[in-house]
């Protein structure tokens, strides 16, 4: 046997034993693996999709809040809530990201939010960038990343309202689609 024809068997048996054993690898993590030679040749990489990653908005419940006064620090859930011709003052509205529609609210003194869940995921990614006011300016600010121990933790915010807000506020997804 000449030295070319050793070569070629080598190289032969070479590409067989590196097929084989990438498809038996493959085969043993559950991917589906697709090799293919050649100048235009791309690999085949399955995409990593987490299951329905996005929050579902929680939809209005059937329950309606109608001409009451709430006032003097009281903790009121916001999702899922709808009211008419209410009046907050001094309030606190906790808030995870669910539906909510306020009809001829009243807001006024000081009101405070509570925001849980996707709702602070936001906020944060939203101060993170610089997209929330701070004193006029607005620019990034990383110390809104929360540190470990503010992790999985409700994010609280405070605002003084000079007038009172007088009018209809909704989320603009209801959550019934």
């Amino acid at each position: 046997m000449n030295k070319l024809s050793l070569a070629m068997i080598s190289f032969g048996l070479g590409i067989c034993c590196t097929l084989a054993a990438s498809r038996i690898l493959a085969a043993g993590n559950g991917v589906n693996a697709q090799i293919s030679f050649g100048p235009n040749s791309v690999p085949v990489v399955p995409p990593i999709i987490a299951a329905n990653p996005i929050p579902v908005v929680q939809p209005l419940k059937i329950s309606l809040s109608e001409r009451n006064a709430f006032s003097d620090a009281a903790t009121l859930p916001l999702d899922g809530l709808i009211s008419r011709n209410d009046s907050y003052n001094n309030v606190i509205f906790e808030y995870g990201g669910g539906a909510y529609r306020l009809i001829g609210a009243k807001i006024s003194g000081r009101v405070g939010f509570r925001f849980i869940g996707a709702a602070a995921n936001t906020i944060t990614l939203l101060d993170t960038l610089g997209l929330l006011v701070h004193e006029g300016s607005a620019s990034p600010n990383p110390s809104a990343l929360p540190s470990p121990r503010q992790m999985n933790k409700p994010r609280k915010q405070k605002v003084i309202l000079r007038k009172p807000l007088k009018g209809d506020i909704a989320s603009p997804f209801d959550g019934l689609k």
